[in-house]
């Protein structure tokens, strides 16, 4: 019975398809061996932008989010859909879910501990913040490209760290007063800052989590990561930040 009204919903199954056919066009590995230069492919991003409004159908797809306001819940609808449209089997953990849910300090302890991310990673989180606070987005992002692209690392590594590049871009290009620096013109407090670092831990944690290598996992990653940010940004530049969450009783 689920499954026949499912295929009775076509709404979210055409734009799924949409969203997956472009990526199928752009989405592939970085070829490139390890002994090769290697550069940022914002293909992903460009797909983002091309896409955004099939993103906000599947988001906002009434059978979906009709239920709950939580960004969590709607997540994993998200996720149970594709599922059952692909006949597939891809997962994310509940901690992966609630990640919205934490301060940036926090989502990068949580993305510590469960291995999604590691020195590097933080390491380009904290120079990437510096940045954007003495700097503005531009600068900040030129200097995690040029820094990612002349590290050391394996090919799966990097595009990882390519992820973490398309994911904060189309942060930015979705909600770009998330990197406002609002100290700078309005005097406020470190709120902007708050909302920025989780923003970008986010980001760092959803790329150490899924990669690119299928069409499949990088849409649902884009999607996942989309559904947060639309949530998470309005409030926490609304003022609401998220509220501090106990995993160890999850």
């Amino acid at each position: 019975m689920t499954l026949l009204k499912f295929f009775r919903h076509k709404y979210f199954a055409v734009a799924l398809s949409s969203l997956f056919l472009v990526f199928s066009c752009t989405t592939h590995g970085i070829e490139t061996t390890d002994n090769q230069p290697k550069s940022i492919d914002y293909s992903t991003f460009n797909s983002f932008k091309t896409n955004i409004n099939i993103l906000n159908k599947i988001i906002n797809d009434k059978q979906i989010s009709k239920s709950s306001e939580s960004i969590a819940d709607i997540s994993q609808g998200i996720l149970d859909q594709v599922n059952l449209e692909l006949g597939a089997n891809l997962a994310y953990p509940e901690t992966a879910l609630l990640l919205p849910d934490h301060l940036g300090e926090e989502i990068i302890q949580i993305a510590v501990t469960n291995g999604w991310i590691d020195d590097i990673d933080i390491n380009l989180i904290n120079s990437f913040m510096n940045d954007l606070e003495n700097s503005d987005f531009t600068q900040a992002m030129s200097n995690f490209e040029n820094t990612i692209q002349n590290l050391e690392v394996s090919n799966e590594k990097f595009e990882k760290l390519n992820l973490t590049a398309n994911l904060i871009q189309s942060a930015y290009y979705d909600n770009p007063n998330i990197f406002e620096n609002l100290q700078k013109v309005e005097g406020d407090d470190d709120g902007w800052f708050d909302c920025a670092l989780a923003t970008v831990a986010l980001a760092s944690a959803t790329a150490g989590l899924a990669s690119c290598a299928t069409v499949a996992a990088c849409a649902l990653a884009v999607t996942l990561h989309y559904n947060a940010l639309k949530n998470f940004g309005r409030a926490c530049l609304s003022g609401d930040k998220p509220q501090i969450i106990d995993t160890q009783n999850n």
